[in-house]
């Protein structure tokens, strides 16, 4: 997870769960590089998870998982 900006677009969903996500994710860290990274993930709450981080960016996809708008809404830091 990156810290930052987060921008989160559930495809079909419940109050807890949703068929598919895409988030967008921008790092607030000023001079942040880390070489191209790629997690594909089987099982952990979602069916399937691809996430792909480059420098400051952040793409992720969820099919079948926990939604995480509500994730988000309910995190006090």
């Amino acid at each position: 997870m990156i810290l930052g900006k987060s921008f989160i677009f559930p495809f079909f969903s419940t109050d807890k769960h949703s068929f598919a996500q895409f988030c967008l994710q921008f790092s607030d860290y000023d001079n942040f590089f880390q070489f191209p990274r790629l997690y594909l993930t089987i099982a952990d709450n979602r069916l399937f998870s691809i996430r792909i981080y480059v420098g400051k960016l952040g793409f992720l996809f969820d099919m079948l998982g926990s939604n995480w708008s509500n994730f988000y809404n309910n995190v006090t830091l």
